[in-house]
């Protein structure tokens, strides 16, 4: 279950700015048949920031361009893992990785 909210506001020129957030709770992994339990894990968060503009220019021909860029900031990012046990079957768990961010943009012209 994913739980998020988000924000965005138009100005000028139909420029769009956008803000988010999104939470994905923690828990607990549960023992196998050995009593064997992994640490419970943390909750995961990303915080996301846009920018995008959308634009028509009227001349001769009529054309339109949109851009946008954007920026999310991961953290306690959670990850399936299976351990492999001698005296039984593999056991699958959840457990945080480490953080991450991810950037870039995007543009087109028609």
């Amino acid at each position: 279950m994913d739980a998020g909210f988000g924000l965005q506001a138009c100005g000028r020129y139909d420029a769009l700015r956008y803000g988010g957030a999104r939470y994905r709770p923690g828990g607990a992994n549960f023992p196998d048949p050995s009593g064997f339990t992994a640490p419970d894990y943390k909750p995961e968060f990303v915080v996301n920031y846009e920018l995008a503009s959308s634009r028509i220019d009227v001349g001769w021909k009529a054309r339109s361009t949109n851009a946008a860029i954007y920026y999310q900031d991961y953290t306690d990012i959670q990850e399936a893992k299976s351990i492999s046990r001698h005296s039984s079957k593999a056991l699958r768990l959840l457990g945080n990785a480490t953080s991450a961010y991810i950037w870039g943009g995007n543009s087109k012209r028609r």
